[in-house]
């Protein structure tokens, strides 16, 4: 292999890698669910959440827990929501109500926008 094509090889492989890294840059600005304008969003988004692993929220938890009162600039209201299966309690192997929830922090920023942290605590 001639020097010329080497270096030409390397430039093109360069130029992928680079274009890949842009692209998941891109994808993850695009794809990013922790910063929200409204509450509603940032709440909507944890509904998302627990519908892609199949489950439900409990809708009266996250009424009382977010719905009441709103978020103070600069403060943050956390919360730990259980999850539901076909709009009942999950129950573990002896019948009792399962520790399946989804624990949700929402930061309201200075600028007015929301900062949304949740996962699942099983």
């Amino acid at each position: 292999m001639r020097r010329f094509d080497k270096d030409n090889n390397m430039g093109k492989a360069n130029l992928l890698a680079e274009q890949r890294y842009l692209d998941s840059k891109r994808l993850i600005t695009e794809n990013s669910d922790t910063y929200f304008e409204t509450l509603s969003e940032a709440l909507d988004a944890v509904r998302d959440k627990a519908i892609s692993m199949g489950f439900e929220l409990d809708e009266e938890d996250i009424w009382t827990s977010f719905g009441t009162g709103g978020i103070p600039y600069g403060s943050t209201k956390s919360a730990t929501i259980p999850l539901l299966k076909y709009g009942n309690p999950i129950l573990n192997k002896r019948g009792k109500e399962a520790n399946m929830a989804i624990r949700v922090s929402i930061y309201r920023m200075d600028s007015g926008r929301y900062e949304l942290i949740q996962y699942k605590t099983w």
